[in-house]
């Protein structure tokens, strides 16, 4: 995923100066850890219900 995250970037790399690429990553890259750390939590019973 990270890949991906780099591969955008850099087709963006020429519309943006240096510190909106810094932020732009910097957040992509903070989302992605964020959602690969989470923790998954359990169903309550009757969920459906």
């Amino acid at each position: 995923m990270l890949v991906v995250i780099c591969l955008c970037t850099a087709l963006v790399w020429d519309l943006r100066d240096n510190w909106q690429v810094a932020a732009c990553v910097g957040s992509a890259v903070a989302m992605h850890v964020s959602t690969l750390v989470r923790r998954l939590e359990c169903k309550l019973p009757n969920y459906n219900v």
